[in-house]
């Protein structure tokens, strides 16, 4: 596994663990909310303060089970919630996080938020 791997396991851990939803370091075959999706940023790899340094972005996106109403937005809610505190916890500097919007799987509709993240990477 390489380094860029790791930390995105490592960040679907943390959002998992932080709010007891599957997450996943790539886009899953199978959706299954509420779930957490960890995706490349963009830029997802960018250089850090000094010279040979670098810096990952990411997108976690948080899905709520349900249909789009006001129980799936409490839910999103806390997702949203859990999921940042973990991540500022955890060193990971979260930059904004997107307007709930819609996601639709498999005939599906889900709500959806995106977190935006950075953090030092080793490569």
């Amino acid at each position: 596994m390489n380094a860029l791997q790791t930390v995105r396991e490592s960040v679907a851990t943390l959002a998992s663990d932080a709010t007891g939803a599957q997450a996943h370091p790539f886009m899953p075959g199978r959706l299954v909310p509420p779930a957490a999706i960890v995706l490349p940023g963009s830029p997802y790899l960018s250089s850090g303060d000094t010279f040979g340094t670098f810096r990952m972005g990411l997108e976690v996106v948080v899905v709520a089970a349900g249909k789009v109403n006001e129980t799936a937005s409490n839910t999103l809610d806390g997702l949203i919630v859990d999921t940042v505190v973990e991540l500022v916890n955890a060193g990971i500097s979260v930059s904004e996080v997107s307007d709930p919007w819609s996601l639709t799987v498999s005939n599906a509709e889900y709500l959806a938020a995106t977190i935006t993240t950075t953090q030092p990477v080793e490569l």
